[in-house]
Protein backbone atom coordinates (compact mmCIF):
# COMPACT_ATOMS: atom_id res chain seq x y z
CA UNK A 1 0.00 0.00 0.00
CA UNK A 2 1.43 3.66 -0.49
CA UNK A 3 0.63 6.47 1.36
CA UNK A 4 2.00 10.10 1.43
CA UNK A 5 5.38 9.30 2.67
CA UNK A 6 5.84 7.38 -0.55
CA UNK A 7 5.05 10.66 -2.66
CA UNK A 8 7.77 12.53 -0.66
CA UNK A 9 9.88 10.07 -0.81
CA UNK A 10 10.26 9.63 -4.34
CA UNK A 11 10.56 12.94 -4.78
CA UNK A 12 13.34 13.68 -2.82
CA UNK A 13 14.65 10.97 -4.97
CA UNK A 14 14.05 12.11 -8.28
CA UNK A 15 16.55 15.26 -6.57
CA UNK A 16 18.82 13.37 -5.53
CA UNK A 17 19.12 11.12 -8.39
CA UNK A 18 20.70 13.99 -10.73
CA UNK A 19 17.86 16.51 -11.12
CA UNK A 20 17.74 16.09 -14.84
CA UNK A 21 14.20 19.11 -15.61
CA UNK A 22 11.86 15.65 -16.32
CA UNK A 23 13.03 14.39 -12.24
CA UNK A 24 12.60 18.14 -11.29
CA UNK A 25 9.03 18.23 -12.81
CA UNK A 26 8.16 14.95 -11.12
CA UNK A 27 9.27 16.17 -8.05
CA UNK A 28 7.42 19.25 -8.05
CA UNK A 29 4.12 16.94 -9.05
CA UNK A 30 4.91 14.17 -6.30
CA UNK A 31 6.04 16.52 -3.25
CA UNK A 32 2.66 17.94 -3.77
CA UNK A 33 0.47 14.67 -3.84
CA UNK A 34 2.50 13.53 -0.88
CA UNK A 35 0.92 16.83 0.65
CA UNK A 36 -2.45 16.63 -0.92
CA UNK A 37 -3.12 12.73 -0.03
CA UNK A 38 -1.73 13.75 3.88
CA UNK A 39 -4.26 17.13 4.02
CA UNK A 40 -7.36 15.24 2.45
CA UNK A 41 -7.21 12.31 4.67
CA UNK A 42 -6.93 15.12 7.55
CA UNK A 43 -9.48 17.02 6.29
CA UNK A 44 -11.89 13.55 5.67
CA UNK A 45 -11.32 12.81 9.20
CA UNK A 46 -12.42 16.24 10.57
CA UNK A 47 -15.49 17.31 8.55
CA UNK A 48 -18.34 16.02 8.24
CA UNK A 49 -19.39 15.20 5.56
CA UNK A 50 -16.09 14.10 4.22
CA UNK A 51 -14.38 16.74 1.83
CA UNK A 52 -14.04 14.06 -0.70
CA UNK A 53 -17.40 13.25 -0.73
CA UNK A 54 -18.71 16.64 -2.47
CA UNK A 55 -18.59 16.39 -5.76
CA UNK A 56 -16.48 19.07 -7.73
CA UNK A 57 -12.79 19.63 -8.56
CA UNK A 58 -11.58 17.71 -5.31
CA UNK A 59 -8.02 20.00 -5.35
CA UNK A 60 -9.87 23.31 -5.43
CA UNK A 61 -12.24 21.61 -2.53
CA UNK A 62 -9.66 20.99 -0.47
CA UNK A 63 -7.73 24.32 -0.25
CA UNK A 64 -10.57 25.65 0.16
CA UNK A 65 -11.81 23.65 2.98
CA UNK A 66 -8.36 24.65 4.77
CA UNK A 67 -8.55 28.41 3.73
CA UNK A 68 -12.14 28.70 4.90
CA UNK A 69 -11.75 27.49 8.22
CA UNK A 70 -13.73 29.66 10.64
CA UNK A 71 -12.31 27.97 14.06
CA UNK A 72 -12.23 29.89 17.10
CA UNK A 73 -8.78 28.91 18.23
CA UNK A 74 -6.79 31.83 16.42
CA UNK A 75 -3.37 29.31 16.38
CA UNK A 76 -5.58 26.66 14.38
CA UNK A 77 -7.11 28.67 12.01
CA UNK A 78 -4.08 30.03 10.86
CA UNK A 79 -2.17 26.91 10.37
CA UNK A 80 -5.18 25.59 8.51
CA UNK A 81 -5.32 28.84 6.05
CA UNK A 82 -1.55 28.52 5.98
CA UNK A 83 -1.40 24.85 4.39
CA UNK A 84 -5.15 26.10 2.10
CA UNK A 85 -2.97 28.71 0.81
CA UNK A 86 0.18 26.32 0.13
CA UNK A 87 -1.85 23.84 -1.23
CA UNK A 88 -3.25 26.11 -3.75
CA UNK A 89 0.45 27.10 -4.90
CA UNK A 90 1.89 24.07 -4.99
CA UNK A 91 -0.63 22.80 -7.33
CA UNK A 92 -0.27 25.42 -9.40
CA UNK A 93 3.26 24.61 -9.40
CA UNK A 94 2.47 20.84 -10.31
CA UNK A 95 0.02 21.77 -13.22
CA UNK A 96 3.15 24.27 -14.57
CA UNK A 97 5.63 20.79 -13.99
CA UNK A 98 3.22 18.73 -15.69
CA UNK A 99 1.74 21.04 -18.08
CA UNK A 100 3.62 24.05 -18.68
CA UNK A 101 6.46 22.42 -20.98
CA UNK A 102 8.11 25.53 -22.31
CA UNK A 103 8.42 26.74 -18.79
CA UNK A 104 11.55 26.17 -17.05
CA UNK A 105 11.54 24.31 -13.93
CA UNK A 106 14.56 24.64 -11.68
CA UNK A 107 16.60 22.72 -9.33
CA UNK A 108 15.92 26.02 -6.97
CA UNK A 109 11.92 25.56 -7.70
CA UNK A 110 11.49 21.90 -7.15
CA UNK A 111 14.10 21.77 -3.67
CA UNK A 112 11.52 24.73 -2.35
CA UNK A 113 8.56 23.10 -3.38
CA UNK A 114 9.73 19.79 -0.89
CA UNK A 115 11.18 21.12 1.43
CA UNK A 116 8.06 22.95 1.83
CA UNK A 117 5.52 20.17 1.48
CA UNK A 118 7.58 18.13 3.93
CA UNK A 119 6.88 21.55 6.68
CA UNK A 120 3.74 21.79 5.86
CA UNK A 121 3.23 17.57 6.72
CA UNK A 122 4.71 18.30 10.10
CA UNK A 123 2.21 20.93 10.55
CA UNK A 124 -0.92 18.90 9.50
CA UNK A 125 1.05 15.87 11.73
CA UNK A 126 0.33 18.59 14.63
CA UNK A 127 -3.21 19.26 13.94
CA UNK A 128 -3.77 15.46 13.54
CA UNK A 129 -2.11 14.80 17.13
CA UNK A 130 -4.20 17.40 18.72
CA UNK A 131 -7.62 16.27 16.73
CA UNK A 132 -7.14 12.77 18.41
CA UNK A 133 -6.55 13.84 21.98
Amino acid sequence: MVDYKDFLTSASEMIEKGGSEIDLRNSMSRAYYGLYHLALNYADAVSMPPVSAFKGPTHEKLSSFFEGNLSADKDLRLKMRGIGYSLKQYHRKRCKADYCLDELVSKIEAEAQLKNCFAKADVLHELQKAYAA
